[in-house]
């Protein structure tokens, strides 16, 4: 652990001196979408999907009615991506509701979906703070950030909640590497409905800082050997629980 932590730290600081640089954007995919359905009568949300960086504002909703029953969907998202001043940051909601006559007969789901993976090319103090809420027996609110490609053990967080509202604030320094950050809110009733509504959503903001205003450049060969070691990383984490 004190090997570990020295080996963090001699690279910490020997990276400080590294030109400034933002985060690079590797591909984002921000998305919507939704359906509701009473017996044969489908009305889909359709699709929406927003591949760059910048602001995404998006809201849909769909209706399905059949002989007084009826079941309907809804998700929306307003996020902004702006690695030039190390922001990610907005909003998502979905939800699904059907009549008490509907239930057994119907089905509803909806979704509001973002993904980031960038890159970082010198040591990045960060912070994140975000508010999710899940209710009913189908619904989920999910974020998760790590880094990429190391499955399970790269996550520095990875939180999927069900009918329960929280609070997650994240704080540290991540090292040269390759991150990914993902936010969800899904919402249904089940398939047939179980149940008659439901609702999940996101708020959240996340910063990445610099380390250095005026920065001395560093050798290509260090930052390379840092991405060998990225997994090494300084971060706190605090979970605070909220009442509904």
């Amino acid at each position: 652990m004190v090997k570990r932590t020295v080996v963090a730290a001699v690279f910490v600081a020997a990276l400080a001196g590294a030109a400034s640089a933002d985060p690079i954007l590797i591909s984002t995919s921000r998305s919507i979408n939704g359906s509701a359905i009473v017996d044969t009568v489908f009305a889909p949300m359709g699709y929406v999907i927003y591949e760059t960086a910048g602001v995404f504002n998006v809201d849909r909703d769909a209706r399905a009615e059949r002989n007084g029953r009826a079941a309907s969907a809804a998700a929306s998202q307003h996020t902004t991506i702006d690695l030039a001043r190390g922001l990610i940051f907005g909003s998502g909601s979905s939800s699904a509701a059907a009549t008490l006559s509907a239930v057994g007969a119907a089905d509803a789901e909806s979704f509001s979906e973002l993904l980031v993976e960038f890159a970082l090319r010198e040591p990045t103090p960060f912070h994140f703070t975000g508010t999710f809420s899940a209710t009913g027996p189908v619904t989920r609110a999910s974020t998760a950030f790590g880094r990429s490609g190391l499955g399970i053990s790269g996550n520095i967080w990875n939180e999927d909640i069900r009918s329960s509202n929280f609070t997650l604030r994240q704080s540290g320094v991540l090292l040269p590497c390759t991150y990914f950050f993902f936010e969800m809110a899904q919402s249904g009733l089940g398939s047939p409905a179980q149940t008659t509504s439901g609702s999940a959503s996101f708020n959240f903001a996340f910063n990445l800082g610099h380390q250095s205003p005026v920065p001395e450049p560093a050798s290509a060969g260090l930052v390379a050997f840092a991405l060998v070691i990225c997994g090494h990383w300084h971060w706190s984490k605090r979970r605070l629980p909220t009442t509904a």
